[in-house]
């Protein structure tokens, strides 16, 4: 197979998108949690629209990474309420897929992306975000800043899990448990409607933030999470060279 190139990870699809697009010769594009209604899902209407008008610049929609993490944050923490939550993703498997996006992009980080500086100065003078395990160790009991280092909706969301180094802990065995639990009720459906869904690893690559363990921040996990769910032709990974650059 052969590797396609597009462009990606925005929110609004816009017309500067498309022009910018199609002046480089990309054939695809990619979204990261475009902005859609919906709190609990998305409808496949309103997915479908987005794939015409990327169809009608002449380019193919390739993927999109990741729907709003509130729409499955109770899965992944094993908390009341996510066979609720489950039975949205599942409706948003169908709506995404029959639209005609063929890769859903997941993660299973409850809380999230972490980022210790905005403006880091990385080669030749540019600016990245950067991440400081230190910073985070030194700062263990002021919550207020750990939130910042989250998204900033997230770091809003008191409904996130953010705990000090004497508050409650997320295992990962717990994690494991949850993992499973989620992947063999919605792995069926992508299995059914042709969609491939993509896991993303832990950004960044560490066992546990905030007190909630982290899966996806190494190799042997990756394939225990595939040996977990059975192997399904539906079950991929999103290589994010940002998370596996070593």
């Amino acid at each position: 197979m052969g590797i396609r190139v597009a462009v990606g990870q925005f929110h609004e699809l816009t017309e500067e998108r498309l022009r910018f697009a199609a002046q480089i010769g990309v054939t695809g594009l990619q979204m990261n949690n475009p902005t859609l209604p919906g709190d609990t899902r998305w409808e496949q209407q309103d997915v479908r629209a987005l794939v015409e008008k990327v169809e009608a610049a002449g380019l193919r929609f390739e993927a999109i990474e990741n729907v709003p993490t509130h729409f499955y944050h109770k899965a992944m923490m094993g908390l009341e309420g996510r066979d609720e939550q489950i039975e949205n993703y599942q409706a948003t498997i169908r709506a995404v897929a029959r639209a005609g996006v063929p890769v859903l992009g997941l993660h299973f980080m409850p809380n999230s992306v972490w980022t210790t500086d905005r403006n880091g100065t990385t080669r030749g003078g540019a600016t990245a975000r950067q991440f400081d395990m230190a910073v985070v160790e030194a700062n263990i009991d002021n919550l207020e800043l750990l939130r910042s280092f989250m998204p900033t909706t997230l770091g809003r969301a008191s409904s996130m899990p953010l705990f000090g180094k004497d508050g409650p802990v997320i295992t990962e065995d717990q994690m494991w448990s949850n993992y499973t639990y989620f992947m063999k009720a919605v792995l069926p459906v992508a299995e059914e409607e042709g969609l491939k869904l993509a896991l993303h690893p832990d950004d960044p690559p560490v066992p546990m933030l905030g007190g909630v363990a982290r899966l996806f921040y190494k190799p042997d996990n990756f394939k225990k999470a595939y040996d977990l769910v059975g192997r399904s032709e539906a079950w991929s990974l999103d290589l994010c060279l940002g998370c596996c650059s070593k």
